[in-house]
């Protein structure tokens, strides 16, 4: 693939990782009542979520030989090793603090993103074969 697209499919990945971080270095972000306990969780679990599909984009383009049990590994691992540092350098931030159920909703949108991504793309290639035969 070319040059240009590999760099265009893998700058998000490398843009959220340090928008992530420079959010995480802030005392207090800006609150967003749901009206309910741990609502923190919902965006840190989306935020995750977005960066899980910013990885398998980054990874998938990167790969040398396609295996789905390789991109499944490498995005878990870099999305849960990202999760736990990011957990880690909020503890040293003046206001927030180091949280394993902030770390939880963030793998658990890293794993989300995996399985959409996988029914989404099963999905689309179910109905492109399915159509080919036109009566």
């Amino acid at each position: 693939m070319q040059k240009k697209y590999k760099i265009l499919l893998t700058l998000p990945a490398i843009i959220l990782t340090f928008t992530l971080f420079i959010l995480s270095s802030f005392p207090q972000l800006p609150h967003i009542d749901l009206g309910f306990e741990w609502e923190d969780k919902i965006f840190h679990f989306i935020a995750f979520y977005i960066y899980g599909v910013s990885l398998i984009l980054a990874v998938l383009i990167n790969i040398k030989k396609f295996d789905k049990k390789r991109v499944l590994i490498l995005v878990v691992i870099i999305g849960a090793v990202y999760g736990i540092t990011d957990e880690l350098h909020q503890y040293f931030v003046p206001g927030r603090d180091c949280d394993f159920f902030d770390w939880l909703a963030d793998f658990t949108g890293v794993i989300t993103s995996l399985f959409l991504f996988n029914y989404i793309k099963n999905k689309i290639f179910s109905f492109r074969f399915s159509n080919t035969d036109i009566k």
